[in-house]
C-alpha cells in the first residue's frame, strides 16, 4: 500500500494493494520489516524519515499462455521504474493509460462448488457488471452414469455470476476442476488510480 504512487512507472494495467502487517507470505516478508525498522526509528528519533526501499510482486502472465509482446512491454516497465528510481540509465516508456487497483482483501478468489469442465464466459482484465456471467461449471452427463449416482449433482450445470462489478484476473490454467479449486480471481471495489 505504502508504494501504490510507484506502481505507475511500471506500466502494468492491475495492482493489488497488500497491507504492511506480516501473514505469512514472502511479498510481506520483503516489505513488513523495512516498514517496523522505518516506524520505530522514527518513533525512537523524532522524525519523519521515508521507508528507503519499495517492494512489488509482479506476476508475469496469467497462468495460460505466454505472450511475448506483453513479456517485452513488462520487461519495458521494470527498467522504466529502475530508471526513474536512479538505479539504471533513465528509461521513459509510455506509461498504461490506465491502471487499476484494490486492497488484498478485495481480490476474491472463487473455488468450484464441485468438481467438472468449466466454461469461461469472462474476458480477463475488463471490467464485469453485476450479475453477469464469470463461469460455468457442468458435469457432463457421463460422468453420473459412470459413477452410477443418480443424485450426484441435483443442477450439473452451475452458472456463476458476478455478486458485484468486478475485473477478473486469474482464471483456472486446466478446463476441468475438481471441487474446491481456483476457478477465477477477480479484483472487486477496485479503484482507478491512473
Amino acid at each position: 500500500t505504502y508504494a501504490m504512487n510507484s506502481v505507475v512507472h511500471l506500466g502494468i494495467p492491475f495492482a493489488i494493494e497488500i497491507p504492511h502487517t506480516f501473514a505469512g507470505a514472502l511479498d510481506e516478508a520483503i516489505f513488513c520489516p523495512w516498514i517496523t525498522l522505518t516506524q520505530k526509528y522514527n518513533e525512537l528519533y523524532s522524525t519523519q524519515m521515508n521507508i528507503p526501499v519499495e517492494a512489488f510482486t509482479i506476476e508475469l502472465g496469467n497462468q495460460e499462455n505466454i505472450d511475448n509482446k506483453i513479456a517485452l512491454e513488462q520487461t519495458n516497465g521494470i527498467l522504466n521504474y529502475l530508471g526513474i528510481k536512479g538505479v539504471l540509465e533513465r528509461r521513459e516508456v509510455a506509461e498504461k493509460a490506465t491502471i487499476y487497483s484494490c486492497k488484498l482483501e478485495d481480490f476474491t478468489t472463487i473455488h468450484a462448488p464441485f468438481g467438472g469442465l468449466i466454461v469461461n464466459h469472462a474476458p480477463l482484465g475488463k471490467i464485469l457488471h453485476t450479475n453477469k456471467s464469470l463461469v460455468s461449471l457442468n458435469i457432463p452427463d457421463l460422468w453420473n452414469k459412470l459413477d452410477n449416482t443418480d443424485d450426484l449433482i441435483a443442477d450439473s450445470n452451475k452458472e456463476i455470476q458476478s455478486s458485484c462489478n468486478a475485473i477478473p484476473i486469474v482464471r483456472a490454467a486446466s478446463p476441468i476442476v475438481h471441487e474446491g479449486m481456483l476457478l477465477m480471481k477477480v479484483m472487486t471495489r477496485y479503484r482507478k488510480i491512473l
